[in-house]
């Protein structure tokens, strides 16, 4: 599985939101073997705890730690995560899934 992350550039995004035309910067990219996949919505909850430096799988310790050395912020309301093809954004509480955003 693909698994995409942008970062989104609207100052206002912590507070409203993922909107649509925002501005977001790809901050990374990679693939998660099938084997340790399942639902989106786990796979979601496992980005994010990747992406705020509490992995929760042995598998994404190391993506952590390479975002972390890269100095990107937590992920956070208003970033865009894709599975393969299936693009969300991130809410004050879970995910809404959105179309794929023109970046």
């Amino acid at each position: 599985m693909r698994v995409t992350v942008w970062l989104n550039h609207d100052p206002d995004a912590i507070i409203v939101g993922h909107r649509p035309g925002a501005r977001l910067v790809l901050a990374y990219r990679y693939t998660l073997p099938a084997a340790t996949a399942g639902t989106d919505s786990l796979l979601l909850e496992r980005i994010f705890a990747a992406f705020n430096s509490e992995p929760v799988h042995p598998d994404d310790e190391r993506h952590s730690a390479t975002w972390t050395a890269q100095r990107l912020r937590s992920l956070s309301v208003g970033d865009v995560v894709a599975i393969d093809d299936r693009h969300y954004a991130c809410e004050s509480v879970g995910w809404t899934p959105i179309p794929a955003p023109r970046t």
